[in-house]
């Protein structure tokens, strides 16, 4: 697979202490107990602790000849999650095997950067219940707009989550649209953005047909594909999300510009982050 390193690079320096990141990730609240970094140590209360809590290596409680109990901010598991949308019916397979070979970079980048008891889930989000082909992926379904937006938002809520995907069936008009954990990785086609003049009558982009040979016809369906995707990285933005266009193209080897790609997908983290 293709080398991510600006994307493992922009994963490897997540903040530690947030859902978003490498490293140490610290519960908000502070508890009674030895798990977890030390914060300090309170006077032990019956009423509010088992003996069992009672730090016998207390530098206060020592120092005092009293009980003492440990204090911690609690450690937890943090969450990444890789999402493919694959809700396309008729998809172009060479689109499908770009973003394939993308979901798998991507993988190998969260791999080599999750910390021990990090949890990386991977998702195949499709328009039936079909089981995906590769058993690392689990199938979810999103037959409509409105589920796939509800799939977005359960995914947000989980941590950091890739999503590779044209994000065309997103209901940008839901009320509760908070996607500020979701890396937007959008893909498209080449021709999904800017139709090529002289390739004769194509059918593409919700139109029914377009005679590229025609300069008029060709310039107002151009500026409607450009409108489009304008108007879903907007959406895209103004709901939190970090956002990568990726425009497949079959002259690369990969389907893809390979650097250009890589810095667009580091940089959509870092925005995630930083929020």
């Amino acid at each position: 697979m293709p080398a991510l390193p600006e994307t493992q690079q922009a994963l490897s320096d997540l903040p530690a202490n947030s859902l978003l990141g490498g490293g140490e990730h610290m519960l908000n609240d502070i508890r009674t107990g030895t798990e977890g970094r030390y914060v300090g140590s309170i006077p032990y209360d019956p009423r509010d602790h088992f003996p069992h809590d009672i730090d016998p290596l207390s530098p206060t409680g020592i120092a005092l000849g009293e009980d003492y109990v440990r204090q911690v901010r609690p450690t937890r598991p943090l969450t990444f999650s890789l999402a493919i949308d694959q809700t396309a019916r008729a998809e172009n397979p060479v689109l499908t095997a770009a973003k394939k070979s993308l979901a798998e970079s991507l993988a190998d980048s969260l791999d080599l950067t999750v910390s021990p008891g990090d949890r990386v889930f991977s998702y195949v989000v499709r328009s039936d219940n079909k089981p995906s082909d590769d058993w690392r992926y689990e199938t979810v379904q999103a037959e409509d707009s409105e589920a796939f937006t509800s799939t977005l938002l359960g995914l947000a809520n989980r941590g950091l989550t890739i999503v590779i995907s044209d994000f065309r069936r997103v209901n940008f008009a839901h009320p509760e649209l908070d996607l500020s954990g979701i890396v937007a990785v959008k893909t498209n086609h080449k021709l999904e953005r800017n139709l090529p003049a002289g390739i004769g009558v194509v059918s593409l982009g919700g139109y029914n047909s377009v005679n590229t040979n025609k300069k008029r016809e060709l310039l107002r369906a151009n500026k409607l594909l450009h409108n489009s995707h304008e108007d879903i990285v907007a959406g895209l933005n103004n709901a939190g999300a970090g956002v990568a266009s990726v425009v497949i193209d079959p002259k690369h080897p990969d389907g893809f510009n390979l650097r250009a790609t890589d810095q667009a997908i580091a940089t959509a983290i870092r925005s995630v982050s930083a929020v």
